[in-house]
């Protein structure tokens, strides 16, 4: 018997085992909480919910990917354990790990709320869907799955859960159902919460806390990339997933053609190029991963920028061979344009529909898809042929019932970027400045990534110069005064950097009355609000925190743009960033702290400041380097030195521009 068979042999079985695993967790969770309740809809509510279980079960087992092109695989298939990572507020206990190869009860259970939150790519939705079918195989509770794109602004979120249980026919009401829910013993699972449009993401944050405040008792994880709305989920534990390590990162590879001599090829090729190691970086995301594999299927080598990669995929989907005809015959595409002009109208419709999320209705498609032909001048299609193409043809979109959903919202985003930085020079720097202002830069890290790599000239003249500029004024401004002339150099190095990036940075001391974990978080939480009057939501993440039971605590009002920035340029290799940093005080002192007074103390440059003492300057640094949050887990600031070089570059080069305009 072969491998292949005996796979799909065991496939057939893990489904017809569903059933019985469904009926478990009836009986276990709903059963007896029904049992307290006479009404006629009960025998109902269980019916549905077990055809939920089992319609949700068979739906999120099979995993669509750009690897294997209109073919469906498993989650077995194609999963690697993935790790992911929590900061232990603790000092010096450092990160608590957690392996995700079933469902691990020192993950939920043990948090009830958690937040997993990583960059485009790093495998959230797929944990989560893994999660969720370890949750029935292994009868941990009654799970239910959310893609919160599929909100609306004005849904309530109990009759959303109604009418994914209830499917097409409804024969009860809500009432029901949150009975049940409010007896626990729920999972919730909701996926993608960077994936809601803007316009929606308020009322949609406002609904999910009213629900999550109502169903206390249940289970709750949201998936989303780094955003600054997820502050007001304060009471969630956050999660990161861990970057893939090579090996594992060769085991994906393997698991795409079974150990084949492709996998074979590539793997060689990496490990013995001496030039391939520039993309070692590329080997810790699962995405880029298959992007690798499928870029190297396509053209036998591998490319060295992340922009490069995603067109190099949509050539291969474009001009996927037809092997059976000799290797060279290429499907016409319905819609009849050719491959740079179907790439021209993916840039316009990856621009078009960044505000409408991943997801339309086919009405909707057609209607953007009106609107990129208004922007591509000399460019016909019919949108009927355009929408079969891009489902089946360059399967970019999926169809999920009536719905057309990018297959990943990385290559919307791509496409997007694209748009920015070859069809609209005019705009583009217009387009740039809007991406990082308002606190938008989290929901566009992806785009500007792509950006920095397709038109770097125009990135580090918009985005990364002006900060630059300001942050080179600040540091020859600023602890000039005559007390700081015998400071360590590296610490005033360090501080400057902090003060620079982290805007208005309190250490609070907690009232000694305050006796509790929970009631000093609580009072912590209040201290801040009456400090950043104005901001909506405060918890630990951005605005507070507490550090185990010093008493102390840590927070800053602004900065996230500048955090967002060097985190990006840090994945670049920018030379003007340095990681990992450490001062002259290798480690801090709790000790410091027993001569602060009760209440907040704001990071500043007076000499007066408790703060800037002498011989404790260098451990305040240590201690806010350990606690203000850093997005990728190192500690990062700019290199003074490195920032005046490049401003000198930039500068003479925009000069060198303006004295040498051409005229025809």
């Amino acid at each position: 018997m072969s491998e292949n068979i005996a796979n799909e042999i065991i496939k057939e079985v893990a489904v017809w085992g569903v059933p019985q695993m469904i009926d478990l967790i009836i009986t276990t969770y709903v059963k007896p909480k029904l049992k307290k309740n006479t009404k006629d809809s009960n025998s109902i509510l269980e019916e549905k919910l077990s055809e939920y279980l089992r319609r949700s079960y068979n739906k999120y087992l099979y995993m669509n990917t750009i690897v294997f092109k209109n073919q469906q695989k498993t989650i077995d298939d194609l999963y690697i354990p993935l790790t992911v990572s929590k900061r232990n507020i603790k000092p010096k206990v450092g990160y608590a790990n957690i392996l995700i190869n079933k469902f691990p009860d020192n993950f939920i259970p043990l948090y009830t709320k958690v937040l997993l939150i990583d960059n485009a790519g790093m495998g959230k939705s797929t944990i989560i869907k893994y999660l969720y079918l370890e949750a029935i195989k292994q009868n941990k509770g009654i799970p239910i799955l959310i893609e919160l794109r599929r909100l609306g602004q004005d849904d309530v979120i109990i009759d959303f859960i109604t009418n994914e249980i209830s499917n097409i026919r409804k024969k009860f009401d809500n009432d029901d159902v949150y009975n049940l829910i409010e007896g626990g013993e729920f999972i919730f699972f909701f996926d993608g919460y960077d994936e809601i449009v803007e316009e929606s993401k308020g009322k949609i944050t406002d609904a999910l806390r009213e629900f999550i405040s109502k169903a206390e008792k249940n289970m709750f994880i949201i998936s989303s990339r780094e955003e600054s709305s997820l502050s007001c989920f304060g009471d969630f534990q956050r999660f990161d997933i861990k970057p893939l390590r090579k090996e594992e990162a060769y085991d994906l590879i393997c698991k795409y053609d079974n150990n084949g001599e492709l996998s074979k090829q590539l793997i060689t090729k990496l490990e013995n190029e001496e030039n391939l190691k520039i993309i070692n970086e590329f080997l810790t995301n699962p995405l880029m991963v298959s992007l690798l594999y499928k870029a190297f299927e396509y053209k036998s080598n591998v490319p060295y920028k992340k922009s490069i990669f995603y067109r190099q995929v949509y050539d291969a989907l474009f001009e996927d061979h037809d092997r059976s005809k000799g290797g060279a015959y290429v499907h016409p595409k319905k819609s009849n344009l050719d491959i740079e002009d179907f790439y021209r109208i993916l840039r316009i419709l990856g621009f078009l529909t960044l505000k409408e999320g991943i997801t339309y209705s086919k009405e909707k498609l057609i209607e953007i898809l009106k609107r990129s032909k208004q922007y591509a001048t000399g460019i016909e299609f019919k949108e009927n042929d355009f929408i079969y193409d891009i489902t089946y043809s360059v399967p970019l979109l999926l169809k999920e019932g009536t719905e057309y959903k990018w297959i990943h919202k990385s290559f919307q985003e791509y496409f997007a970027a694209s748009y920015i930085c070859i069809d609209a020079k005019e705009n583009q720097s217009k387009y740039l400045s809007q991406m990082i202002s308002n606190k938008k830069m989290d929901r566009y890290y992806n785009i500007l990534d792509f950006c920095y790599d397709i038109d770097y000239k125009e990135f580090r003249k918009v985005i990364i110069y002006p900060t630059i500029k300001k942050f080179i004024e600040y540091y020859e401004n600023s602890y000039t005064d005559e007390p700081y002339e015998n400071y360590n150099a590296e610490d005033l190095d360090v501080r400057k950097n902090l003060n620079f990036i982290y805007e208005n940075t309190y250490i609070i001391k907690i009232d000694k009355a305050v006796p509790s974990i929970d009631e000093q978080l609580k009072y912590t939480k209040e201290k801040f609000k009456e400090i950043f009057r104005g901001w909506k939501y405060v918890s630990d993440k951005n605005a507070a925190m507490l550090i185990s039971n010093t008493g102390i605590c840590v927070g800053y009002l602004k900065g996230y743009t500048n955090r967002i920035l060097l985190k990006l340029l840090s994945s670049k290799q920018s030379p003007i960033i340095k990681k990992d940093i450490h001062t002259k005080s290798k480690r801090y002192s709790e000790n410091i702290f027993n001569q602060l007074v009760e209440g907040e103390h704001l990071i500043n440059e007076n000499p007066a400041n408790i703060l800037n003492n002498h011989e404790i300057f260098g451990e305040v640094n240590r201690f806010l380097i350990e606690y203000l949050p850093q997005g990728d887990g190192t500690n990062l600031i700019f290199d003074y030195a490195e920032c005046v070089k490049f401003k000198k570059e930039i500068e003479e080069e925009i000069k060198f521009e303006k004295e040498n305009k051409l005229f025809l």
